[in-house]
C-alpha cells in the first residue's frame, strides 16, 4: 500500500517497459503524495480535502489512463484545469510544464490576482511573470480591480500561446478559460481559477 491508499499491480503489467513503469509509478505516487501523506499536506494545506478516485488508487487504472496521452512521459498532471477537487479520469489532463507554471499564481484570501498595493506609491501595481522572464510591471492603478483586469487582459494574451503546443484534449479547456477571462473583462469582475 502506497500511503495507505494506493495499491501498485504495475508487475502484472508484463508488455510494459520497466522504464515507463516507473515514470507512471513517480506521477502516480506524487499524486498520492499530495492527498494523503501528513508531511506534504502540512507544508501544503491546501491540499487537505483533495482526493484520488477509487478507481486511480490502483496503479494499473492510473497508467492506463496516462497511456491515453502522447508523450505522457513529459507531461505534468493537473487538475485544476477542468476543475474539482478529485483526481480522477474525469477531472485530469497531462500538461506542459510551462503551462502548469503559467497558470499557477499565488492567491491570498480575499485578494484579486495579479496585482499589490505599493504603500509608497498608493497604488496597485498589475505585474505578470512568464516562462522563466523577469516579473514584468503593466501598470499601476487607483484601484485593485483596475489592476486585476490589466493583469487578466494580459494572461488572456499569453495564454492563447498555448493553444499550438498543448495537446488538443487540452486546447478545448484553454479555449473556455480564455472565453471565461475576456467575459470577466468585459462585466469587470474579478476572475478567481
Amino acid at each position: 500500500m502506497i500511503y495507505r491508499q494506493g495499491i501498485y499491480d504495475g508487475d502484472t503489467l508484463k508488455d510494459v517497459p520497466k522504464v515507463k513503469l516507473k515514470k507512471g509509478y513517480t506521477k502516480w505516487a506524487a499524486m498520492l503524495g499530495r492527498c494523503y501523506d501528513s508531511y506534504q499536506l502540512e507544508c501544503n494545506p491546501s491540499y487537505a480535502d483533495v482526493t484520488v478516485a477509487e478507481e486511480w488508487k490502483l496503479f494499473s487504472n492510473f497508467f492506463f489512463w496516462l497511456e491515453t496521452w502522447e508523450n505522457w512521459e513529459m507531461l505534468e498532471l493537473d487538475k485544476d484545469i477542468i476543475g474539482g477537487r478529485v483526481y480522477s479520469s474525469e477531472n485530469c489532463l497531462m500538461v506542459t510544464s510551462d503551462l502548469n507554471k503559467f497558470l499557477s499564481y499565488k492567491k491570498k484570501i480575499g485578494k484579486l490576482a495579479g496585482c499589490n498595493y505599493e504603500n509608497d506609491r498608493k497604488k496597485y501595481k498589475a505585474s505578470i511573470h512568464f516562462r522563466g522572464q523577469k516579473r514584468r510591471t503593466l501598470g499601476r492603478f487607483d484601484t485593485e480591480l483596475e489592476a486585476h483586469l490589466c493583469w487578466l487582459k494580459e494572461k488572456a494574451k499569453l495564454l492563447r500561446s498555448f493553444f499550438t503546443q498543448e495537446s488538443p484534449k487540452v486546447v478545448i479547456y484553454l479555449e473556455s478559460m480564455e472565453k471565461s477571462m475576456l467575459n470577466h473583462i468585459q462585466r469587470k469582475e474579478g476572475w478567481l481559477h
